[in-house]
Order: C-alpha cells, then sequence, then structure tokens
C-alpha cells in the first residue's frame, strides 16, 4: 500500500511539475518532443534533491541512498528517518 501511495504521490507531483514547465514562457515554441525531455531531466533534478532515496549516499556519491541500502539488505525499506543538525 506504501509503496502505490508513493507512487500516487510522485505521479501528481509529477504532471504538476511538467504542467509548470510547459506555462513557462521561456518554453513557448519549442517542440512537444524537446518539452517532455526538459520535462523529464528537470523531474530526475527535482526528485534527486527531494527525495531521501533518490539522493546521493554522502559517503559514497556514486550511489543513491537506496542503492546504499540495497547493498546491506535488498529487501531493506526506508520507513522513517530523522533530520538532525548541528546549526539550525
Amino acid at each position: 500500500r506504501r509503496k502505490r501511495e508513493r507512487a500516487s504521490h510522485r505521479s501528481y507531483q509529477s504532471e504538476q511539475k511538467s504542467q509548470q514547465i510547459a506555462e513557462d514562457p521561456k518554453m513557448a515554441g519549442k517542440p512537444e518532443a524537446m518539452l517532455e525531455n526538459i520535462a523529464k531531466g528537470k523531474l530526475k533534478k527535482f526528485f534527486k534533491e527531494q527525495t531521501l532515496e533518490d539522493q546521493e549516499f554522502i559517503w559514497d556519491n556514486k550511489l543513491s541512498v537506496l542503492e546504499y541500502i540495497h547493498t546491506a539488505d535488498k529487501e531493506a525499506k526506508v520507513l522513517a528517518f530523522q533530520r538532525f543538525s548541528l546549526t539550525d
């Protein structure tokens, strides 16, 4: 169920971002195929920056957090996380 909710939420966010990109005045007059590729690239960047599992693993930036977790256990899932900061 959780996976379905995450996929649904991600799909909703993708649709919203794609719409924002299409409505951007800088994108006016560009071919549809080009707009799709631009949207895909921006969405990939957005999710990489905004979702824990897609972020680069800090000790090995060639891996995402999810890939690193799966090196220990293929079935492991992130159920919760806590952010700590020394500066906030």
